[in-house]
């Protein structure tokens, strides 16, 4: 059964680690795999380092006809991760240049080019949300569906609920696996690639919805954002 993942209940807090794991594990920072929570790079001038403020913003933007109860409960519980006033943007419709005509769906890079126009504020980075099916390149594939997709790092990322909606299950479940993908979307932003632990919120979904066995940052995720002052 689907949870909101408990802070700090699965993992307990991030054991030390040493200066030579620490190092490696930046290294890995931008080894990245593909999967339905998948990563595009932004341009060099978003860069982590420009984003350590205390001041940070995460500005939820609904897309299309997207609940407004979806938007209430990641309103209500992205800040009980990420060190940052949250708030909700007016609803916008998703620019008819990222519809992908042959598939019937929309592509997901393109609808980050159009949220980075309202994240050009300094600390300020901007989630899309959408009911629809959003789409990317992946390796061979041309139109890979995801749930999600973020800049790595960068300001902006988007995420969708509209492969989680193909099973049964309440309300509740289906947003708590939404916010999951949101909070991992994020944390590409905030610059972590994913994460070789399945328990992860990092971890590579790999096309399927794995989102069950996801339960918190592992030790070594959680590491680094503690150090960029990201995680609560």
């Amino acid at each position: 059964m689907s949870q909101v993942p408990p802070r700090r209940d699965f993992f307990n807090k991030s054991p030390s680690l040493n200066r030579y794991n620490f190092i490696a594990f930046l290294i890995c920072m931008f080894i990245t795999g593909c999967g339905s929570h998948n990563i595009k790079k932004e341009s060099p001038a978003a860069t982590i380092a420009a984003k350590k403020h205390s001041n940070r913003k995460i500005l939820i933007q609904p897309l299309d006809d997207i609940g407004e109860n979806v938007i209430a409960f990641l309103d209500s519980n992205i800040a009980r991760y990420y060190k940052a006033t949250i708030s909700v943007l007016p609803a916008r419709r998703i620019p008819a240049s990222a519809w992908y005509a042959p598939r019937h769906r929309f592509r997901a890079d393109k609808i980050l080019a159009f949220l980075r126009t309202f994240a050009r504020a300094a600390d300020t980075y901007v989630i899309g949300v959408t009911g629809k099916d959003i789409s990317t390149s992946n390796g061979a594939n041309p139109d890979w569906g995801v749930m999600g997709l973020g800049y790595q790092p960068g300001s902006c990322c988007v995420v969708s609920d509209y492969r989680l909606n193909k099973y049964p299950q309440s309300e509740w479940e289906l947003h708590s696996k939404l916010l999951k993908v949101a909070i991992h979307e994020l944390g590409h932003n905030f610059g972590l690639p994913h994460c070789p632990n399945e328990q992860c919120l990092m971890t590579d979904a790999k096309g399927k919805d794995r989102l069950n066995h996801e339960k918190d940052f592992c030790p070594k995720c959680a590491a680094y954002l503690h150090s960029g002052g990201f995680l609560k």
